[in-house]
């Protein structure tokens, strides 16, 4: 199925809690979703999915819920999109099927990125003005299957990258921390230590959290991240 050029729109008299929900493969493209508490996309098949190109805004202050809501253990494509709004997540996934997303603008969210899968490819995004970036929540994140790269990640409250479990790794290098100085990391027992960081937070060591990789750094913000004014066309095959 195709979902196309739609204006999704919630009324205040409507008490459901989700926009969209999907139950069979689909690709979700130029679409604009306006939520005032409700999940705007809910996709659950095992079939692989496109997310491409969609305006994502909530008006809510209650940050209770989702953005876009993910569970499969198939292909997850997720490009091109600009999320705001005081969303719980902007993406949040359960499964394991493999991860990318690429190249969407998510501001103003408590938390933009929430993936549960250890084959990940996080690049060429922006993140600002939330609590945290990207979180990862899967043990089996390795340093070459979770991969956070090329990404701008500002004002952040939090962090901008975090493993969860104590055995996970992630690559997390040629980002923009939001200073020259790279990311703040005042914990040694990781791969990296940068307490003379003051751009985001990095989680990166073993009390309680993932390793993370994040030398080097970008000394300053990329200019192609984020959603591009002009986006390609939709993928919808």
């Amino acid at each position: 199925a195709s979902i196309r050029g739609n204006q999704f729109v919630q009324s205040s008299a409507w008490s459901g809690n989700r926009l969209l929900t999907i139950y069979r493969p689909a690709a979700i493209a130029g679409n604009q979703f306006q939520a005032i508490d409700a999940f705007a996309v809910w996709y659950e098949a095992n079939s692989p999915v496109r997310i491409d190109s969609n305006t994502v805004q909530t008006s809510s202050s209650s940050a209770s819920i989702q953005a876009i809501h993910v569970n499969t253990d198939s292909a997850v494509t997720v490009r091109f999109n600009r999320i705001s709004g005081r969303w719980s997540r902007g993406l949040y996934t359960d499964g394991n099927g493999a991860l990318v997303v690429r190249r969407n603008t998510v501001d103003s969210v408590q938390g933009a990125v929430d993936l549960s899968s250890a084959q990940v490819v996080v690049d060429s995004n922006v993140i600002r003005n939330g609590q945290f970036g990207v979180q990862l929540r899967s043990s089996g994140c390795t340093l070459s299957s979770c991969r956070v790269v090329t990404n701008s990640m500002a004002n952040l409250t939090d962090f901008g990258v975090k493993a969860m479990s104590t055995s996970a790794q992630v690559a997390a290098t040629g980002n923009w921390w939001g200073s020259a100085s790279g990311p703040r990391d005042d914990d040694d027992s990781g791969f990296d230590f940068n307490p003379a960081g003051t751009g985001v937070r990095v989680l990166d060591g073993t009390s309680g959290s993932g390793r993370v990789s994040y030398r080097p750094w970008l000394t300053a913000e990329p200019s192609s991240v984020g959603t591009p004014l002009a986006a390609p066309r939709p993928l919808l095959a």
